[in-house]
């Protein structure tokens, strides 16, 4: 009996897991594929975008800690963060 590929750990064998889902086939026997990269990464770069978009609306009434904090946040979520970070005035240099 296989175990479902949502129940195996987290870590572990990762080319098992791997291999568990793409060899799971639903009813009509068709294999079952998962999100292609391609999805992940767009709904990376809409979810990046959302939340550069609401801390572009706290920075202008932001305080001094506030500000390094989302700019830790910025750092922390995208790699072009200091470009951002010196569009949105949070750290002054």
């Amino acid at each position: 009996m296989q175990v479902p590929w949502y129940d195996l750990p987290l870590a572990g064998n990762a080319a098992a897991r791997l291999e568990l889902v793409k060899t799971r086939k639903d009813r009509r026997g068709y294999t079952n594929v998962t999100c292609s990269e391609r999805k992940k990464e767009i709904k990376r770069r809409r979810h990046r975008r959302k939340k550069l978009t609401q801390f572009g609306r706290r920075a202008p009434k932001a305080t001094v800690s506030e500000k390094a904090h989302i700019a830790a946040k910025i750092r922390r979520m995208t790699p072009g963060a200091e470009i951002i970070i010196t569009r949105l005035a949070l750290e002054e240099r």
